[in-house]
């Protein structure tokens, strides 16, 4: 496939979009509809910070399936506007996945709906995604609700071993949702398949919590970088975020936004802020990440860091 015009570096998220519904606090029985997802949050993440930084070398891509119903049609017109390429990505005639968001003091919640149909998240095959890319440089974001689902599993699992055969850099969360997992050993075993193949990976406190619930983060993190990931970072919310690399561990604070209301969609953004300081810095295969020393790292999760404060500031409207 042709390259765009002056785009040398992509990333691209793999996967999905959902549209969430949350209840009002004046009337639970109103619901309200945002557009999120990891991919959908992410893709628009990238493509911001590299509007904001010049950078018109560096291209934000959404793969896989756009339904086209309502949500699906509102979603490509999002992403069309924040300058993510949809070149690669597929209309599909399923219909779009919804996600019942409902928060309280121990976290988000999500309940999933249209999975009685085929839909855009569970429907994705290896011939959905595009053989060839044309761009120089190639990041990619794995992980999340959608490596959990047959046929789509299997197909982004086969995707990513053929990015890391080629030699590109590819990044994972979990963004582990415990609704979505009926076999939670099996889960873990996953998880570390992936290390195998995924120079990066992202979880929460609060997801590694309830997937390895008698280890702290720091042993958790140890074990995935033994088994091949060169940095593993664990985020802690208010408390910042935990690096793990070769090199040791350190820990990095964030600033205090305050009591948020609206929390969705931070983690997403961080892995786009990853992703997107990386890439900027030049750093766009495996082979690069070698040269990091462990300030390095702390320097790319801060940039990380500011575009999820970023995003909580104004998706909570709380301005700078």
């Amino acid at each position: 496939m042709t390259q765009l015009s002056g785009v040398k570096t992509g990333i691209y998220f793999t996967g999905e979009f959902v549209a969430d519904l949350i209840p009002s606090t004046e009337n639970p029985r109103q619901l309200n509809a945002s557009l999120g997802g990891s991919s959908y949050f992410g893709a628009k993440a990238v493509a911001r910070l590299a509007k904001d930084a010049a950078r018109a070398d560096i291209g934000s891509f959404f793969l896989g399936n756009i339904s086209q119903d309502f949500f699906g049609q509102l979603c490509a017109t999002d992403l069309e506007e924040a300058g993510v390429h949809l070149n690669y990505a597929r209309k599909a005639p399923c219909i779009s996945m919804l996600a019942l968001v409902t928060f309280s003091e121990t976290g988000n919640s999500f309940e999933f709906y249209g999975r009685q149909k085929p839909n855009m998240v569970e429907d994705l095959t290896l011939s959905d995604l595009p053989a060839q890319i044309g761009e120089e440089a190639q990041l990619y974001a794995f992980g999340s609700i959608i490596m959990n689902f047959s046929p789509s599993r299997q197909a982004l699992e086969a995707y990513a071993h053929q990015k890391a055969e080629q030699g590109h850099l590819l990044c994972f969360d979990p963004n582990t949702r415990p609704s979505t997992v009926p076999d939670r050993q099996a889960y873990r075993d996953r998880l570390f398949s992936y290390a195998k193949i995924m120079s990066v990976m992202k979880a929460s406190e609060e997801d590694l919590a309830w997937t390895f619930p008698k280890d702290s983060p720091q042993d958790v993190a140890q074990r995935f970088l033994d088994k091949g990931a060169q940095a593993f970072i664990v985020t802690l919310g208010k408390d910042g975020c935990l690096i793990g690399t070769r090199h040791g561990f350190s820990h990095l604070k964030t600033k205090d936004l305050g009591a948020l209301p609206n929390t969705v969609g931070a983690g997403d953004n961080f892995n786009a802020g990853v992703l997107f300081s990386l890439a900027r810095r030049g750093l766009v295969t495996p082979r690069h990440l070698q040269t990091l020393s462990q300030s390095d790292w702390s320097a790319i999760a801060a940039d990380a860091n500011q575009a999820s404060c970023s995003h909580l500031l104004s998706q909570n409207k709380l301005g700078e």
